[in-house]
């Protein structure tokens, strides 16, 4: 990654390489998702986002294994979405690590305890669930301090995005369904420990598509 550029009046870093999916996942490290997860579901963002942990995130990829293109861009103001990309998310999180994508480490970005991130794809249509040798997906990733937001869809526009967002919260409404049906039984229903953060998964999408393949669906 390069040095710290002028552009305008915003302060930019930028990277870009290639990343390996595994099972339609790039893993993100050094990010925390903040925020409940049932209101990023409910605006949409499981378009692109599929699952997160403590300090990483995982993002949905088309090939099922194989390269996508990645960047990754740090600013210090929110830039304007650019009208190339099919699928824009946002998110609030935290930088709480030195943040890899799908392996690599372009730079070291500020702990901002506040940014957001924005998340763009092209080509989530195209080599579906194929193990491809070619790159044929683009992703970039945009992070910027700031006050926390809640998180959003700007635009979900290919097939397959439409499709992880509406099972995402599908199966989350389902399983919250479930555990209040257990709850009001006298079963005890498990809660994340005091101060853990909130979590998107296990990669909804990818489990309805599983229970899609193999003739069952969630109750």
């Amino acid at each position: 990654m390069g040095p710290l550029l002028r552009r305008g009046h915003l302060l930019m870093n930028e990277w870009s390489g290639i990343g390996q999916v595994d099972n339609h996942l790039v893993a993100i490290g050094g990010l925390r998702l903040l925020g409940e997860v049932i209101d990023a579901y409910r605006a949409g963002v499981g378009c692109l986002l599929q699952l997160s942990t403590d300090a990483s995130i995982a993002l949905a990829a088309a090939p099922n294994r194989g390269p996508v293109q990645l960047s990754l861009v740090t600013r210090d103001a929110e830039p304007p979405p650019a009208a190339v990309w099919e699928d824009v998310v946002e998110v609030p999180v935290e930088v709480v690590g030195r943040v890899s994508i799908a392996g690599a480490v372009p730079a070291e970005i500020p702990r901002w305890a506040r940014a957001t991130l924005r998340i763009s794809s092209v080509g989530a249509d195209n080599d579906y669930d194929l193990v491809v040798m070619d790159a044929t997906q683009r992703i970039e990733l945009v992070i910027w301090p700031g006050e926390r937001r809640p998180a959003r869809s700007l635009r979900c526009t290919s097939n397959r995005g439409a499709e992880r967002a509406a099972g995402a919260l599908r199966l989350h409404d389902r399983m919250e369904a479930h555990a209040r049906g257990g709850a009001s039984a006298g079963r005890e229903v498990p809660q994340p420990a005091p101060g853990t953060a909130p979590r998107l998964g296990p990669q909804p999408w990818f489990v309805e598509e599983n229970l899609r393949r193999n003739g069952k669906r969630p109750d």
